[in-house]
């Protein structure tokens, strides 16, 4: 544990000290030090904390007052933590001013917030505690909140802050984010490491990859906890997917380390054929936006189709999508040959080759030639002048035409299709969640898929 007098140098809020200073006499210059640099501005925050705390202030107003706190600078920290409070009641009455004042410590990078806030996680009231890890997230005291949350991380289910402290930790930009993952791992714990794989994930934190690939690689865990390990493993690698579309460096050793691993079949399932490893990195490596397979890779990923049958299509996906110019070509030649042999007769059966086509396209990232064959099924359909009965199938090609169409940016045609498609509100809040319409979400024609 660093010491109390170490923490108060390293803020700022005291000298150093002579070789014979005690540590009352350190305490006593660092609190005349934080009176000092607070007095100017403790009328000022306080008034602004009053205005925070009216009730049906305009978002406008709101977010003006925490503007003119954050321009105050580190100073107002200390005393705008108590401000974080949001109630302990539900509603929670100052859940707006707690917010406003969660945005404005977030700013602030001084060790006395950060200390300010750690008293909070242990003094206060859980909803205050809870506020206060929020606001750490972002704190560049990395060693020291580690430090401090760690013990309440070990409660588990004895503590309400376990979890959110958890949360919190995994938030922050450095190794020290991974430590109870280390910690879990070295204690072959492995409910605590699919746990802190999650939080990971949540946080889609880049920082810690090389720590998460190390820990993929211990040995002696049982056969179903190889598996579950490796599962959360390649789900926090695709909340990051820079990590894997960028080169080798995480792509080849988890190809390596998947291989192999295997889920137990559930008991009294003879000849039942569990889920492989091997398929899982294939999965992850195709909802991968825009990567491109090494030559080394590219071999592996050969011999794996001449040998493992039952995934030969999803390994020729990885191959097209990788760059892969055969591999493009054996992954499309049976509905190549599908739609060219029903070309001629058209009608639905037509149709219905061009929608498997178009939704083979989207799986290897070729936008353009999936909306293609999406708007070309959808023509075919209309010429029928069809009734009811084929409605499932043309939403079904409309939708392919608003994923498509999301991914490549043309957004005014997204919301055109899903308008046309008409999707109830259980489909919209399945498609709101699909990564291709995240960025279409953020537009002004978003709407459609919001409840």
């Amino acid at each position: 544990m660093i010491a109390v007098s170490a923490l108060l140098l390293m803020a700022g809020l005291a000298p150093m000290p002579s070789q014979d200073i005690s540590l009352e006499e350190l305490l006593r210059r660092a609190r005349e030090a934080q009176t000092e640099a607070q007095g100017p501005i403790r009328q000022e925050v306080s008034a602004a904390i009053e205005r925070l705390s009216t009730p049906g202030l305009r978002e406008n107003t709101l977010k003006s007052i925490a503007y003119n706190l954050a321009k105050l600078g580190p100073a107002a920290g200390p005393m705008l933590v108590p401000a974080l409070h949001p109630g302990d009641t539900l509603p929670a009455p100052y859940q707006e001013r707690s917010d406003q004042v969660l945005f404005v410590l977030q700013s602030f990078e001084d060790l006395g917030t950060t200390l300010a806030l750690l008293k909070t996680v242990n003094d206060g009231s859980p909803a205050h505690a809870q506020a206060a890890l929020k606001a750490l997230r972002t704190s560049t005291h990395h060693s020291i909140v580690a430090e401090a949350l760690l013990p309440t991380i070990a409660k588990g289910s004895d503590s309400p802050l376990s979890i959110p402290a958890l949360a919190t930790l995994s938030n922050l930009d450095s190794q020290e984010a991974a430590l109870w993952l280390l910690d879990c791992t070295e204690r072959q714990d492995g409910a605590g490491e699919v746990a802190a794989l999650q939080a990971l994930t949540a946080a889609r934190n880049p920082a810690v990859a090389k720590t998460v690939l190390q820990t993929l690689k211990r040995t002696g865990r049982p056969a179903a906890g190889k598996y579950l390990v490796l599962n959360n493993t390649l789900r926090y690698f695709a909340s990051v997917p820079s990590l894997l579309a960028k080169d080798d460096t995480y792509r080849r050793p988890l190809l390596d380390l998947a291989n192999g691993v295997r889920a137990q079949a559930r008991g009294g399932q003879s000849g039942a054929n569990p889920a492989s490893g091997r398929r899982l990195i294939l999965n992850t490596l195709l909802n991968v936006p825009g990567f491109k397979l090494s030559g080394d890779l590219r071999k592996q990923l050969w011999n794996w189709e001449k040998s493992y049958d039952s995934d030969a299509q999803t390994i020729l996906a990885v191959l097209a999508k990788g760059g892969d110019s055969k591999g493009k070509r054996e992954y499309l030649a049976n509905h190549n040959t599908r739609v060219k042999t029903r070309r001629k007769a058209r009608g639905k059966e037509y149709a219905s080759a061009l929608l498997g086509r178009g939704q083979a396209f989207h799986t290897i990232g070729d936008y353009r030639s999936a909306l293609r064959d999406a708007e070309k099924g959808i023509k075919e359909y209309e010429a029928m002048r069809t009734g009811g009965e084929y409605r499932p199938a043309i939403k079904a090609l409309r939708i392919l035409a608003a994923r498509a169409s999301a991914a490549g940016g043309k957004f005014r045609s997204t919301a055109d299709f899903l308008e046309k498609a008409r999707l109830d509100s259980k489909e919209a809040a399945k498609w709101a969640k699909a990564a291709e319409f995240q960025e279409f979400l953020k537009s002004r024609y978003g709407d459609i898929l919001r409840p």
